[in-house]
C-alpha cells in the first residue's frame, strides 16, 4: 500500500532501482542532470518544477537502494 506522494516516490524509486536496463552510471548521471536543471533554475529565479523535485527524489532514493542491494553481507 502507497503512502500519497511519499509511496509514489518510493514506489518508482524501487522500480527504477531494480531494473537492470539502467546501469549505476546511468542513475548517476540522470541525477546529475537533474542537478544541473535545478542549479539553472535557481540561477535564474524561477520556479521549480515539481516533476524536477519528484525526479531528483527518485534517483537518489533508487541509487541508495541500489547501494544498499549491492553492500556485501557482513552478517555471519
Amino acid at each position: 500500500m502507497h503512502d500519497g506522494i511519499t509511496g509514489d516516490v518510493a514506489h518508482f524509486a524501487c522500480a527504477v532501482a531494480l531494473d537492470e536496463t539502467y546501469t549505476d552510471r546511468d542513475l548517476r548521471r540522470a541525477q546529475q542532470v537533474v542537478e544541473e536543471e535545478l542549479h539553472d533554475i535557481r540561477r535564474y529565479r524561477q520556479p521549480i518544477p515539481i516533476d524536477v523535485i519528484y525526479a531528483r527524489r527518485i534517483l537518489i532514493e533508487a541509487r541508495h537502494l541500489r547501494a544498499i542491494r549491492d553492500e556485501p553481507d557482513t552478517a555471519y
